[in-house]
């Protein structure tokens, strides 16, 4: 036999009722390519773009001078002069 609904899990269930998320309609290929109603290129407006391509050149100039400090840090070390490693101390030693 089925226990009858109490009246707070009743009211639990109507509650649940309005958060039921449908599927949006398909958008069709070209209408997300450039909407012309709602002025967007592959969903996004002029100014999310703008964010988004500024972002991503402050990301890559700060990248590209990390690895340029890295890169000039390391050239520091060597001697142009000399080579590090010589004859017996050398991994291949005496015999190439």
């Amino acid at each position: 036999m089925s226990k009858p609904k109490s009246p707070t899990n009743q009211y639990q269930q109507e509650e649940d009722a309005f958060f039921v998320r449908r599927k949006p309609d398909p958008i069709p290929f070209t209408k997300f390519l450039y909407n012309s109603t709602e002025g967007t290129v592959l969903g996004r407006n002029a100014t999310s773009w703008a964010k988004i391509g500024t972002f991503y050149m402050i990301f890559y100039c700060v990248l590209a001078a990390l690895v340029a400090v890295c890169m000039w840090v390391f050239f520091q070390t060597l001697d142009p002069r000399t080579p590090k490693w010589q004859l017996d101390q050398s991994l291949i030693g005496t015999n190439p």
